[in-house]
């Protein structure tokens, strides 16, 4: 496997990240994807240790200008190790961020309307199409600020899927529900207000570094495949690893 005996060099990580700074600035805001960054981050960098053999540079120096960029590789490298800084930047700040309280009726009032909304959504609108992914981030949320994104969400749902749910809610179901979740998102920002946006900053940056690797990555991978042998299995899917199971806390 590509990531067997990977050194992380946290002053390594630090220097591609500074260096990659520019390019990720350039991205659009992106969302991150359901993945673990960590683990991507490792596979990445198993790559590029594959990327530095001197048949695999020779074979893409093969490669004619027009087609194929060499300067990919050594950029793939340094995303790949901007990745796993940015990983650990955002997952620092957002434990600061979850030792930020919010008053225990607030707490208590928005997980139980959470609770409540999502038992109809996931019963009503789980299979649906359009709502169904939805409903599936929504249950991936964790931390105070994706409570207030998530009863966001479910207040949007129960607007939008008004009829469906009236008729198909059952018990749990309770039209009330849409005002109170936007309320109780309100109260969840209004008490946070007061902290800084360092998580957020740091979740849209690691987004952002993700792009940047996944990116990059298309363009090897595509001729990699072609070009190297066992490319298939060398060059794998950058979402071949698997998101880890959060929870709410």
């Amino acid at each position: 496997m590509p990531n067997e005996g990977i050194e992380l060099d946290p002053n390594t990580a630090k220097r591609a990240w500074e260096e990659t700074a520019p390019l990720r600035a350039a991205l659009e805001p992106v969302g991150l994807p359901r993945v673990d960054l960590g683990d991507v981050a490792i596979l990445a960098i198993g790559i590029a240790n594959v990327l530095r053999e001197p048949e695999v540079r020779r074979r893409f120096g093969l490669l004619h200008p027009e087609l194929f960029d060499p300067e990919l590789l050594d950029r793939f490298e340094l995303a790949a190790w901007a990745l796993w800084f940015g990983h650990n930047q955002r997952l620092t700040a957002e434990a600061i961020e979850d030792d930020a309280t919010l008053s225990a009726s607030t707490l208590s009032r928005a997980l139980e309307i959470e609770k409540r909304m999502m038992r109809v959504v996931e019963y009503v609108l789980g299979d649906d199409p359009d709502a169904g992914p939805v409903v599936a981030a929504i249950r991936a949320g964790t931390g105070h600020i994706d409570l207030a994104a998530d009863l966001t969400s479910l207040a949007t749902l129960y607007e939008e899927h008004r009829a469906v749910l009236e008729a198909g809610g059952g018990a749990h179901y309770r039209a009330s529900d849409e005002r109170d979740a936007k309320a109780a998102a309100a109260r969840i920002v209004f008490e946070l207000g007061g902290r800084d946006r360092s998580a957020a900053e740091a979740k849209d940056q690691a987004a952002r570094a993700f792009a940047l690797l996944e990116r990059t990555y298309e363009r090897i991978r595509g001729f990699a495949h072609l070009i190297i042998e066992n490319g298939r299995e060398r060059f794998p899917s950058l979402w071949s690893v698997r998101a880890s199971p959060r929870s709410r806390k």
